[in-house]
């Protein structure tokens, strides 16, 4: 088969008694986009951006690197050629991503490189987080990396020169040679995760502080309350039961907003819910 005959009709097999999708020979599923933009919120706000890009980003190779292997297996292809640039046609069939050849690529001229509209990841990552600082299709990336790894038999690794998440029209995808990337840009981080062993580590250390937050928050929670704190007078009923909630949502894990007229002590409610919370340090 040519690359450019790739399309639905011959990857997409639907029993008619439901229940079972495949896709390239493999059991696929459906899933809604919001759901998965709610599950990437979730993890941001849980383990922290760090870990819930690296988690993303491995999901996505770990897909890339199946689909180019499965691939292989099911489809004749022309050219082997053929085969190891279906990545990028693949993602646009999936709906995940319109995948267009850039026109002008950088210097020096990367191993890939390719211009992606209508990114679903960037989509959802500013519907539930906002504009990014930095871009956000992690697992896009993921399995532009993992698929080409397969395919070409050496580890290479796409990132985002643009992305539609930071406000850009549309994001900009170049893949390198790891050691290219290090040769010209020493020190940079290209790859959140360059193996399972390294999000292994980075999950048991995220691990190992939730339970220690959750120690903490446990150990307040018996703890009574510790009477007026410092800089803040809480004689009136109105008071107390301000400084007793702010001492409440400090033991939980989400965003306080303050209000108050001015001068009523907000600053002074934050620093007491920073100080007990288990960021305090």
């Amino acid at each position: 088969m040519r690359l450019e005959n790739l399309d639905l009709d011959e990857l997409l097999e639907l029993d008619p008694r439901g229940g079972m999708i495949r896709f390239s020979g493999q059991r696929a599923l459906i899933l809604d986009a919001v759901a998965l933009g709610l599950l990437r919120r979730q993890l941001v706000e849980s383990l922290g951006w760090a870990a819930a890009r690296a988690i993303l980003w491995r999901f996505g190779y770990a897909h890339g690197w199946r689909t180019a292997e499965s691939l292989r297996d099911e489809i004749p292809w022309e050219s082997e050629a053929d085969w190891r640039r279906a990545g990028g046609r693949l993602h646009t069939l999936q709906g995940l991503v319109r995948v267009e050849p850039l026109p002008s690529p950088p210097a020096p001229e990367p191993f890939a490189h390719a211009l992606w509209r209508d990114s679903y990841e960037a989509e959802q990552h500013l519907l539930h987080l906002g504009r990014s600082p930095e871009p956000v299709c992690w697992t896009l990336t993921g399995f532009a990396s993992g698929y080409l790894s397969f395919a070409n038999g050496r580890e290479l690794l796409c990132r985002e020169e643009r992305c539609a998440g930071m406000g850009h029209p549309a994001c900009h995808l170049v893949g390198r040679p790891r050691e290219e990337w290090a040769r010209l840009e020493p020190g940079v981080e290209v790859a959140p995760v360059a193996a399972a062993d390294s999000l292994g580590e980075a999950l048991a250390a995220v691990s190992g502080e939730l339970r220690r937050s959750a120690a903490r928050a446990a150990r307040r929670r018996e703890e009574p309350d510790a009477g007026e704190p410092p800089g803040l007078v809480a004689r009136s009923e109105a008071m107390r039961r301000v400084v007793h909630l702010a001492r409440r949502v400090a033991r939980a894990d989400a965003a306080v907003l303050v209000t108050g007229e001015s001068g009523a002590g907000k600053e002074r409610v934050a620093r007491l819910v920073h100080g007990e919370s288990g960021r305090a340090a």
